[in-house]
């Protein structure tokens, strides 16, 4: 017996309208038929109370409602003036709602919005709240947790309002500014003469979040194709990395993963290096796009072709107008040498700001759902410890090699050079202009993957 068929269908309502995680909605209309039913059939009551009970408040002034409208609508149109028409609604918050006006349509289309985004901050929300931050991220990106559950994983049911709402906030609107800057919107701006409104400090910060999140998504799908996204080989590959090339070290490994891992461990094109700190400010489109694709390709040629064709749209000035307001040295460091300490001191400030924006600091009330507590968010001190004790580690493990070589339990000395690639670059250059040429009538032109909340209805339905 179904337990909800007895409840009145307000009741219903109020509770698919209280699950603010689609994977949850989807397990509970898997299993009951009346709760499936009443999914499908009140569809417009359904989101009204939802994002009510997200907001907290009347959604028809609330700009993230304003927000997520202008998503869809810049998706769904091309023409100039009507980009025009739309980024003036949008400024003034006037974008029509389409709740007692019978635009069924749009109501489907903020519904999937909601859901898919739920999913990427449910994926996030994993990895920042994770034992161990590296060997999460490289596991990449999740598009949806309806077959697995795992109590001991934190979604959007374990925060409290408050901390729901922000990640909301920070998830949508970082989707609504990589819409103004596509060139077709950056060119209705400028038609107009409007900017992009400022940012408040929390908004940057937000948006960084964000930017972490999908540059390390991107970069854990580069390592998935390659076959490195075991944390063992990652700690093996910064041990190696540490003591080769002081400079260019990569992060505390054992705090967060760091993007550059597949790039420099093996032998991808010198011109995907990038991607993943280009594409993040493409939006979730593109991300969600070569999620789907990447399901059934697992070369790393094919995947940096892919990102090529994407990374051509040529998105504006977005990751300029947020970077250089947070992220660079100020110019008088810029413009002078820095001594060793001074190098480092700079190391382990970026190193903090990575580990807290993997670790979704700016969206956390406190640190109670994390592991450690307070510690998941370590001071520069904690850094510098860390940092300190992994050297140790590094030293007493040389120790025990050399001792093994020189005792003849070993037929080489510990490993003081580069860390080679896994294949040979004449190999690469040749296996890249064979599959070049062999593609190039499939894969020429820039590729405009389909809305990120435009996804078979099949699956809408769990």
């Amino acid at each position: 017996m179904d337990p909800f068929e007895n409840l009145p269908a307000e009741v219903r309502v109020k509770i698919l309208g209280s699950i603010s995680s689609y994977a949850t909605t989807a397990r509970l209309i898997r299993a009951s038929p009346i709760m499936l039913a009443q999914y499908t059939t009140t569809e417009s009551s359904n989101l009204r109370e939802y994002l009510s009970q997200l907001m907290g408040t009347e959604v028809k002034d609330h700009e993230l409602l304003q927000d997520a409208l202008a998503i869809i609508e810049l998706s769904d149109n091309y023409h100039q003036d009507d980009i025009c028409d739309i980024l003036r609604e949008w400024k003034s918050k006037t974008l029509p709602l389409p709740f007692g006006r019978g635009d069924n349509g749009m109501i489907t289309k903020i519904r999937l919005l909601f859901e898919r985004m739920s999913e990427f901050i449910d994926d996030y929300l994993s990895k920042a709240t994770a034992q161990n931050t590296a060997e999460a991220y490289l596991q990449g990106p999740h598009r949806t947790y309806i077959d697995t559950v795992d109590p001991q994983r934190i979604t959007l049911l374990d925060l409290n309002p408050q901390e729901r709402l922000r990640f909301f906030r920070g998830f949508i609107k970082f989707e609504v500014l990589c819409k103004l800057h596509s060139p077709r919107v950056c060119k209705a701006m400028a038609t107009i003469r409007m900017e992009v409104p400022k940012l408040s400090s929390w908004e940057k910060e937000a948006s960084m979040c964000v930017y972490e999140y999908m540059r390390a998504s991107y970069s854990a799908m580069f390592a998935q194709c390659v076959g490195v996204q075991k944390f063992e080989d990652y700690k093996k590959f910064c041990d190696l990395q540490r003591q080769s090339n002081r400079e260019t070290a990569f992060f505390v490994e054992t705090m967060c993963y760091d993007p550059r891992y597949p790039f420099l461990c093996y032998k991808i094109p010198q011109y995907a290096h990038d991607f993943p700190k280009s594409l993040p400010w493409r939006g979730f489109d593109v991300l969600s796009d070569l999620m789907t694709k990447a399901k059934t390709e697992h070369k790393p040629l094919w995947i940096a072709k892919m990102c090529s064709r994407y990374d051509r749209m040529g998105y504006g000035s977005f990751q300029y107008v947020i970077e250089t307001q947070q992220d660079r040295a100020p110019p008088d460091q810029r413009s002078r040498n820095l001594s060793p300490s001074e190098a480092e001191t700079q190391r382990i400030k970026r190193g903090q700001r990575t580990i807290h924006r993997q670790r979704a600091q700016a969206f956390f009330d406190d640190a109670r759902l994390c592991p450690g507590q307070e510690a998941h968010f370590p001071t520069e001190e904690e850094i510098k410890t860390e940092v300190a004790r992994l050297e140790i580690e590094r030293r007493m493990k040389a120790k025990k090699q050399w001792e093994e070589y020189f005792a003849k339990q070993r037929s080489s000395p510990p490993w003081y050079k580069d860390p080679e690639t896994l294949i040979d670059p004449k190999s690469y250059i040749k296996n890249r202009d064979r599959e070049r040429r062999e593609d190039t009538e499939m894969y020429e032109g820039p590729l405009a993957p389909p809305p990120f909340f435009a996804l078979p209805e099949a699956r809408h339905h769990g």
